[in-house]
This record gives C-alpha cells, structure tokens and sequence, in this order.
C-alpha cells in the first residue's frame, strides 16, 4: 500500500486541529489504528468510512480514494460480466438489471489520478 493513499484522511483529521487519538474516539477505534491507515498500512474499516462521513462530511471516495478505487474497479468489473450475459436479453428480469447496472454506472466517482 502506498504511503500517499490516505493522506485526506490526514489533511481532514489536520484540518480540525484533532490528533489521532481524538479522531480515533469519534471514530471508535484506537490511535494506532487512525496512524495505520493514515500512512497506508492498513485500510479503513466500512464503520470507519461511515464514521468519517458523520465526523467530516466527506465521503470515503474522498478521505480514502485508494480504497475506494479499488471498490469501484471489482464492481466494475462485475457490472461488465454482467452486462455481458444480458447482451441480447429484453425479458422483465434482464431490463430490471439493466437498470441497475444504469444506476452503478451513474453513481461511479471518476478517480483522480496523481
């Protein structure tokens, strides 16, 4: 894991003038933790992303774009199987999936890259 991948996690943490241990008690977890995924050691926990959200007002995509870009390319790569297998079909069920994939492709977050 990159050094570089959580550094909004920092900067957002920073910014409010917390220090880990501060952040790791709204988050629930403990100060070694918040510094692993702050130098890319570990990655954050989905409690932690949703935390983060109540905590910051930002989302995972941002505060742990890393993560999240890998996320998004396994989903992505599933939604292509599966469009792939509904080439062709136009029964109830397949339009239902269709719709979905749809929506998956609508609410996928372009990923800057450094």
């Amino acid at each position: 894991m990159s050094r570089r991948r959580y550094i909004p996690l920092r900067r957002a943490r920073l910014s409010w003038g917390l220090t880990q241990a501060q952040l790791g008690a709204f988050l629930g977890v403990s100060e070694n933790v918040i510094s692993n995924c702050e130098r890319g050691v570990s990655e954050p926990s989905l409690a932690m992303g949703l935390a983060c959200l109540l905590v910051f007002g930002q989302s995972a995509a941002e505060l742990f774009p890393a993560c999240y870009e890998s996320v998004q390319d396994t989903v992505g790569r599933a939604a292509a199987k599966l469009d792939e297998e509904l080439r062709g079909r136009s029964d109830p069920a397949s339009l239902k999936k269709r719709r979905l994939l749809d929506g998956i492709r609508e609410r996928s977050v372009p990923l800057a890259k450094p």
